[in-house]
């Protein structure tokens, strides 16, 4: 016990060494995509990953040759709008993407481009200016539920309490939940007086109300029950219309929905593209993550 609990205390000093966060600082000089990287301006393409690889493990000459890449020549190009499934198994570096979108991480190669400007150039407050994320565990506080949905108080109630009613507002959906009804409802620490599902819908209020241009989901709905899940998929679809969407998921349930599935591998695309091409190709890498997920339910 001792041991295990001595754990907490090696988290606390890995907290305290962590390399500070400069939000203002920008890590290079003007760059911006041109048309050796991608046809941008022809294709519409506004995020595009070029050849991204990116490890964990510590970088000197002696390891260089025998290091394990999460991501590895990495590159995705999306056009705005575009509903992307990224699926995969355990391991295969789906959560990696966003951690490099994020820049949470230093990728060792390759580049990242929003609207033809490198990532790079950006201040990490103007890039994640522009993406909201709705993570597998969402972070709640013991604040009111108001605070909760809107912590920097950007949004009026009535904004966040008619934001509500449209999320709820869906034939199948016979009455709101009456944990929203009350934006000053008290959440206890981690969310303790709510269910799974009531906990994410708030980082999806959260989230979505911010109204970035990118939304990132990472298994955001793995522990959700179906009702849940099939609402927050519902409305997600209508918000990002014109946005763009990235959904890292286990669950293949809504994966016909999407504009494009990329199957990931190894830190590898191994293949991509709409449901119905991907189901067709024979012993295909996706296929095999069917039979799988049936084979589990």
């Amino acid at each position: 016990m001792f041991e295990q609990e001595l754990i907490s205390v090696e988290r606390v000093r890995q907290y305290f060494s962590n390399k500070q966060e400069k939000l203002n600082d920008h890590i290079q000089k003007d760059k911006i995509l041109n048309d050796y990287d991608t046809p941008v301006q022809q294709n519409n393409y506004s995020i595009v990953f070029n050849n991204v690889s990116i490890t964990y493990e510590q970088t000197n000459q002696q390891k260089a040759l025998n290091l394990k890449y999460a991501l590895q020549d990495f590159s995705l190009k999306i056009k705005k709008g575009e509903k992307i499934a990224i699926c995969g198994r355990t391991g295969s570096g789906k959560t990696s993407i966003l951690n490099c979108l994020f820049r949470l991480y230093d990728y060792q190669q390759g580049s990242i481009f929003i609207k033809n400007q490198n990532i790079l150039n950006m201040s990490l407050k103007q890039l994640r200016s522009k993406i909201s994320a709705i993570p597998q565990f969402g972070f709640l506080f013991n604040s009111s539920l108001r605070n909760n949905i809107d912590p920097l108080q950007e949004k009026s109630n009535q904004q966040i309490q008619d934001f509500i009613s449209y999320v709820y507002k869906q034939p199948n959906q016979q009455q709101k939940n009456e944990y929203f009804d009350n934006l000053n409802l008290e959440i206890q620490d981690g969310g303790k007086n709510l269910s799974n599902g009531q906990k994410q819908i708030i980082n999806f209020l959260r989230a979505v109300l911010r109204d970035s241009e990118i939304i990132c989901l990472d298994e955001a709905t793995s522990n959700m029950d179906p009702s849940t899940d099939n609402l927050i998929h519902t409305k997600l679809f209508e918000i990002c219309e014109e946005k763009f969407l990235l959904v890292i998921t286990h669950r293949l349930e809504y994966i016909e929905k999407y504009d494009r599935i990329i199957v990931l591998n190894q830190g590898r695309i191994v293949v991509s593209g709409n449901y119905k091409e991907l189901v067709n190709i024979k012993g295909a890498f996706f296929n095999k993550l069917i039979q799988q997920e049936f084979s589990h339910q």
